[in-house]
């Protein structure tokens, strides 16, 4: 599934590259689950967090990679692959959507939108299962296959 950046990221990027505006803390990422409305790429973080689920064993998840490297044959940066996993109790937990925000806490209302994955269709994590992610992130230029194994 195609994961899509937030214009606010992009700008937050470009704003540290360029103006040395400080980066977000490697370890303010948290991947939330959302159920229902629409989420693109100019939604604001007030109108994601109103979509986070609750309830029934949900947390947020911590997103914290690691330092990455650059691979010079795939011509791209990659963070190292983390496995986050969400797991329901007292009830199911159904989300269509899964965000990556920085700068935040595992509770509250602050934080940098980062990008989002929509589900095909709403996914269900039945009353004492769990449901994971794979996530990695790849950044490469022009000739870079940013999704190639």
């Amino acid at each position: 599934m195609a994961v899509t950046l937030f214009n606010v990221a992009l700008g937050n990027m470009l704003e540290t590259y360029f103006n040395a505006a400080s980066p977000p803390s490697a370890t303010g990422f948290y991947l939330i689950l959302t159920n229902g409305g629409t989420i693109d790429a100019t939604t604001s973080l007030s109108a994601v967090l109103a979509q986070e689920v609750s309830g029934n064993g949900y947390a947020r998840a911590n997103y914290n990679p690691g330092t990455g490297a650059y691979d010079n044959g795939q011509s791209r940066y990659e963070l190292p692959p983390i496995t986050v996993t969400f797991s329901a109790s007292g009830g199911a937990i159904v989300f269509d959507k899964a965000v990556l925000i920085a700068n935040t806490a595992a509770t509250g209302t602050a934080g940098n939108l980062f990008c989002f994955q929509a589900q095909t269709s709403a996914t269900t994590i039945p009353d004492g299962t769990s449901y994971s992610f794979q996530a990695a992130i790849n950044a490469g230029g022009n000739n870079a296959d940013v999704n190639a194994a």
